[in-house]
């Protein structure tokens, strides 16, 4: 499936992500490896973001890497990236906050408490002009903890 979406994408048979060139350095197992969990979209939507990066950033270690990160839902640079990438701020707070919240809840139990870097949530693209996400940790930390109130006991 990954070949198929590579194969989309017009490139040159120089180029890293070209299949002949992953099949000659022997890459599509790792990739197999990365994608396992994942379905069309997701796959698709990986390779989609590393082909917007800069040609120097498009590799097949960094698809390997997006899909394992596609594959990791709480990571906050995939949700990062899926605030930029849509105007359906309702779908992905139906699955951000809740996991929010579970995390802050989890980091009280952890010693040391919750330790996540959060930045990217908070800053806005001076590139782009997208404003941030939320405004600080603890407007972030309020939506959740009343989205998942809001909910009630499932």
């Amino acid at each position: 499936m990954i070949s198929e979406f590579l194969g989309k994408q017009n490139l040159s048979p120089e180029h890293p992500l070209h299949p002949d060139i992953i099949e000659q350095r022997k890459l599509w197992e790792p990739l197999k490896k990365a994608s396992f969990f994942l379905g069309y979209k997701d796959i698709e939507a990986a390779v989609a973001r590393v082909m917007r990066q800069t040609s120097s950033k498009q590799s097949a270690e960094e698809l390997e890497r997006e899909l394992r990160d596609w594959g990791r839902t709480t990571t906050l640079r995939l949700y990062n990236g899926a605030f930029d990438e849509t105007d359906d701020y309702d779908a992905i707070k139906r699955e951000f906050f809740p996991l929010v919240e579970m995390a802050a809840r989890e980091g009280m139990l952890l010693e040391g408490g919750l330790k996540l870097d959060n930045k990217p949530l908070f800053t806005a693209d001076k590139k782009t002009r997208r404003p941030a996400v939320f405004a600080s940790d603890i407007e972030l930390q309020e939506e959740a903890s009343n989205f998942v109130k809001g909910r009630g006991p499932e």
